[in-house]
């Protein structure tokens, strides 16, 4: 990822999805079958292959002019793989490249697009990375488990433990599965650090095992 300065992208394809947060680090796999996103898929791909996945704001559903409310920080994907059906329908993989905040949206044309700024996210230090590694690890271990979360409990265990993988990753893929509901996943996306983001899981994780009896006091 490494944006360590404020970067712009003048206009970025919008592919806005409702209850999807991107989270950099993380895959997201699409369906793609409307036409303007067939047009927004062709675009990208003749361009760095990067596309902003907004969240659609409650209320969208009543919305008819193509243009709902969005929020204004959101990922930013790139396209890792796709395949062309023969029904002109496509599969593609996003992964989460960048967070960037929305400065103005475009006339609509076909599809949506912005000018964004990308958030910078300056590496953290091998010494800041251990300590939160530690403090992530602990904090999963004390979570209470739900029978349908085992699974991906026991896969980010493994992740956080492992030191060829990086911590952020381990925070991003944490939040995305575990976040919560889409607006508490949001609020975990704007804020401005991975740190930031780790504490506030750690928090809200110690919070559940106080509800649940099971943490500390």
């Amino acid at each position: 990822m490494g944006v360590t300065a404020v970067e712009t992208i003048d206009r970025l394809p919008l592919f806005p999805l409702p209850k999807t947060v991107l989270f950099p680090d993380t895959l997201l796999p699409l369906f793609v079958f409307e036409a303007r996103y067939r047009a927004l898929l062709e675009d990208a791909l003749d361009g760095p292959g990067w596309v902003g996945i907004p969240t659609l704001l409650p209320g969208f559903e009543g919305q008819s002019d193509g243009t709902p409310p969005i929020t204004k920080v959101f990922g930013v994907g790139r396209i890792e793989g796709y395949r062309r059906n023969q029904d002109g329908t496509s599969h593609l993989a996003l992964v989460g490249v960048h967070i960037a905040e929305l400065q103005r949206e475009w006339p609509l044309e076909v599809f949506r697009r912005g000018q964004v700024r990308l958030r910078p996210a300056p590496e953290l230090t091998a010494e800041a990375s251990s300590a939160l590694r530690l403090e992530l690890a602990s904090a999963l271990q004390r979570r209470p488990i739900e029978a349908h979360e085992t699974e991906v409990i026991e896969v980010l265990r493994e992740l956080v433990r492992d030191p060829g993988r990086s911590v952020e990753l381990g925070v991003h893929v944490a939040a995305s599965a575990l976040g919560g509901a889409t607006m508490s996943r949001q609020a975990l996306l704007e804020l401005p650090t991975v740190v930031e983001r780790a504490q506030q899981l750690i928090h809200t994780w110690a919070r559940l095992a106080r509800t649940l009896g099971r943490g500390d006091p």
